[in-house]
């Protein structure tokens, strides 16, 4: 899906993250030299220039089957989902029409 153009004249920023979910991930790490463990790159660190002698690696997250499945529901029109209406005790609500 690389290279994909989105099929809406306008999209919000909700809806694009919610693409690039579908989709699949990609974000930048490195590891911290004190103690071993991989620690996410911000845009701030980037902007700061903390990060000028460590080793950044991009790492994938999986695309997510549920982002996918509601973006299609969204644009396809999901069905309306089954609703049962009772009373307050749980009995069947009875509706009359007057005249």
């Amino acid at each position: 899906m690389t290279g994909a153009r989105c099929c809406c004249a306008k999209t919000t920023s909700e809806d694009r993250a919610q693409i690039a979910q579908a989709r699949g991930l990609k974000y930048l790490v490195y590891r911290d030299r004190k103690n071993g463990k991989w620690i996410r790159v911000t845009r701030e660190m980037l902007e700061k220039g903390e990060l000028q002698d460590e080793l950044i690696e991009v790492w994938d997250k999986e695309p997510s089957v549920q982002a996918y499945a509601d973006l299609v529901n969204r644009t396809l029109d999901k069905p309306a989902d089954h609703v049962e209406l009772s009373g307050n005790d749980g009995s069947p609500l009875v509706l009359r029409w007057e005249r």
